[in-house]
């Protein structure tokens, strides 16, 4: 699990959170082999059409925390997601116009749980300098969106006085924008990204169970393609049996995709990246 003890959780991550309990819960531990088995692959099958494959050709519950992994993968790679809750960094560059937007910034990666740290460093990697987590708004933090309200309060009430930005950077600010608009990979953002504690949504939990499955089937099918039809004779007397073969899947997997495209998009719609083009 990833260490949250100074980060500032995104706001919209906290208030999902609080609204959990009682009968229903909004996130959810990431899918089983025993709920992929109830939930997507009931009454299937989980072993070879091929009668010689033996033990070997069963699927354990080991061969399907793998499939799971896999589709969880895929999931992140196509949709641009962070699923697991993962520490990483990332170099996020200076704008004059962003930067005058509340220092706007965007993450490339989602959703993203907490903020721990964000920095200024040159492009020898040296850090000089650190801008306080007060002061980072969190509110669009789940989408990636990082802007800098820097508000300090001027005494023990709740009266607040605000910095101009330029003072988080002793006057070096003043010189980059003196200099140029646009400074690439000038600042350094620490943060997690995925969903904390590793509970996700129930959609995506969804999106996950049904891919696995489909991948599952999409193997067994081809397993059963010589068994749709057979006949024996003994004595002049005939016997014939057919079963459906590859096709038993046939329905099962249709509805996997059609369950597959509406999650996916309702996913792509919450967390999936589009590309920002910045002022420069």
């Amino acid at each position: 699990m990833a260490d949250y003890t100074n980060a500032k959780m995104a706001q919209s991550q906290g208030s999902i959170a609080a609204h959990e309990g009682g009968s229903y819960d909004r996130l959810v531990p990431i899918i089983t082999p025993e709920f992929l088995r109830k939930q997507f692959l009931f009454g299937i099958p989980l072993e070879s059409g091929w009668s010689h494959a033996g033990a070997a050709g069963k699927l354990t519950d080991a061969d399907l925390k793998e499939y799971i992994e896999n589709a969880i993968a895929n999931i992140e790679v196509e949709y641009n997601i962070v699923v697991y809750e993962t520490p990483m960094t990332e170099r996020l560059p200076f704008d004059e116009r962003d930067f005058r937007a509340c220092a706007y910034m965007q993450l490339p990666k989602r959703p993203v749980a907490a903020i721990t740290k964000l920095a200024m460093e040159s492009p020898n990697m040296v850090e000089f300098g650190t801008i306080p987590l007060e002061w980072v708004e969190t509110g669009g933090l789940e989408q990636g969106q990082i802007n800098l309200i820097p508000l300090s309060p001027a005494s023990a009430g709740s009266t607040f006085s605000a910095f101009a930005l330029g003072t988080i950077f002793a006057g070096g600010m003043t010189v980059l924008t003196n200099y140029t608009g646009h400074l690439p990979a000038y600042f350094k953002a620490y943060f997690i990204a995925g969903f904390k504690d590793n509970k996700v949504p129930r959609t995506l939990n969804n999106l996950i169970g049904a891919t696995a499955a489909r991948d599952i089937l999409q193997v067994l099918g081809p397993t059963y393609a010589r068994s749709g039809a057979q006949s024996k004779s003994i004595d002049g007397l005939s016997q014939s049996s057919s079963n459906p073969g590859a096709a038993m899947f046939k329905q099962r997997l249709d509805e996997l995709e059609g369950k597959i495209e509406r999650w996916g998009k309702a996913i792509q719609n919450q967390y999936g990246a589009s590309m920002y083009l910045g002022a420069f």
